[in-house]
């Protein structure tokens, strides 16, 4: 059983594919036994995610600031923050694993703070990018450069694993998760 932080979206009007994407990882990490942490909105694919773990009998619980707290409801424990920082702070903690889906800026910063965290060795939590739809793209190519250009050291292994489905991001974070046992263990 893991602990996985799922990060996307929060908005209503997306494409479609992208929920069906959300409601996936989730299904997923209810039938394997995992907990669902994610950002505690009942709106978009947030909504999607923590609806679909529910139904398949995952724990969730939702980390949301106290300016959003209206839009909580889905989840079994609710953890309410002064600010977004704080936000990510406990996010990260409370979490064994990341998957990041489809999303817009909060997103991206919580893909930069996991990456950045994983960088200077803060911790060595697996993270898998779900690319749906390629949506990712663009994002890929600019860390490649920044590895590429010498801006960021390669620590060994890479910092983040990029997935087509929500199956290879769970298969993914497990896969990890045994390997560290197994290390930890010698």
């Amino acid at each position: 059983m893991a602990k996985v932080c799922v990060f996307c979206s929060s908005m209503d009007r997306i494409d479609p594919l992208y929920e069906v994407t959300a409601e996936e990882i989730g299904r997923l990490i209810g039938e394997r036994n995992h907990l669902l942490i994610y950002g505690g909105s009942n709106k978009g694919c947030m909504g999607k995610v923590a609806r679909s773990a529910q139904k398949y009998s995952s724990i969730v619980t939702g980390i949301i600031p106290e300016f959003w707290k209206d839009l909580t409801g889905l989840e079994n424990t609710i953890i309410v923050t002064n600010n977004l920082r704080d936000r990510k702070g406990i996010m990260t903690e409370m979490s064994d694993a990341f998957i990041a889906l489809a999303g817009g800026l909060g997103t991206l910063d919580e893909i930069a703070d996991v990456l950045v965290s994983k960088c200077i060795d803060t911790h060595k939590k697996p993270f898998a990018i779900v690319n749906t739809n390629n949506f990712y793209e663009h994002l890929l190519k600019h860390l490649d450069r920044i590895y590429e250009e010498g801006l960021v050291h390669r620590n060994g292994s890479p910092i983040y694993q990029v997935v087509s489905t929500p199956q290879e991001a769970l298969s993914y974070i497990e896969e990890r998760k045994k390997l560290y046992h197994i290390l930890k263990s010698v």
